[in-house]
């Protein structure tokens, strides 16, 4: 496929990224053709022998994922996206290891700090929320989603550190990822289910239909999500945001191998930055559903 801006069997944004691809992804909408971030090709074999369980191998100028009975990924240049899918592959599954995890590394390998969790506007500011597994962040959003609140970005919170006086986020693509009890309690409106291609997978996968927000904002602040009998918010010392951010930076949870070449040191001066010019705080959140809406006029309120 042509890396110029000739037309592209499928051309999107999302992040700040204008991307070429041989592959449709049912979570975006399609745009019109610029001269591209990031192209993605289709490999008619796959890329390396048959892993036996999920596989990734990080150096400087290659990037490489194996998704058993999916998809084999590799990256250069942290721009060229090379995918093999896996005979019998479905296809509509490609959007989560390429939008999720691909994603992530590529943006990281052009110099984005990636944070993993959920961003919200409201009010005209952006919000974003992180956690660990089970601290509510599905919960969280779908609550607000159903609020009438617009999704900036979901899984991937990437900030432009360009001029580290000002971070601003990219915004991502209008979809989101809730457990089918989440769902059956808060269903945002406006929301069509996303196919799965006949897979199992453990959540729903909803496309929203939204005006689509702006493509780049300022991060109100960031909330620290924490199970408690009722909702309330507690600012963080700096020391205390420095560990929150790191703790939710994406690319740590692959180790010490995407952070060779300097990039550790870039990565730590720019959770630095970010924690020096945007307030973290800890967002208590309750256990019980029926409880979930005090979050809201409490956000509001503090922002």
């Amino acid at each position: 496929m042509s890396t110029d801006a000739t037309a592209p069997p499928h051309a999107y944004t999302c992040f700040g990224q204008h991307i070429h691809s041989d592959f449709a992804f049912q979570e975006m909408d399609e745009t019109q053709a610029a001269a591209p971030d990031i192209v993605i090709e289709r490999c008619n074999k796959l890329l390396r022998a048959r892993a036996p369980q999920q596989f990734t191998e990080f150096s400087p100028d290659c990037q490489f994922f194996d998704f058993p009975n999916v998809v084999q990924a590799e990256i250069t240049g942290a721009m060229h996206l090379q995918l093999a899918l896996y005979p019998g592959a479905a296809e509509e599954m490609l959007g989560l290891p390429v939008l999720g995890p691909i994603m992530a590394t590529l943006l990281h390998y052009k110099g984005y700090l990636v944070i993993h969790g959920s961003g919200l506007v409201m009010d005209g500011k952006l919000n974003v929320f992180v956690g660990h597994r089970g601290a509510g962040k599905s919960t969280t959003a779908a609550s607000l989603l159903t609020s009438g609140h617009q999704l900036f970005s979901d899984d991937l919170i990437v900030i432009d550190l360009d001029d580290p006086t000002a971070p601003m986020a990219l915004a991502g693509y209008p979809a989101v990822k809730l457990g089918p009890d989440i769902l059956a309690r808060f269903h945002p409106k406006n929301a069509r289910l996303l196919s799965n291609g006949g897979y199992a997978y453990p959540k729903e996968r909803l496309r929203l239909e939204q005006v689509t927000p702006p493509q780049r904002l300022p991060v109100n602040a960031i909330y620290a999500l924490k199970r408690s009998d009722a909702a309330a918010i507690e600012q963080l010392e700096f020391n205390s945001a420095m560990d929150q951010l790191m703790q939710n930076s994406y690319m740590l949870k692959y180790g010490d191998a995407p952070m060779a070449a300097g990039r550790g040191a870039k990565h730590f001066l720019q959770v630095t930055q970010l924690a020096t010019r945007i307030s973290v705080k800890t967002l208590m959140t309750p256990s019980s559903l029926d409880a979930l809406h005090q979050i809201e006029p409490l956000l509001l309120k503090d922002g």
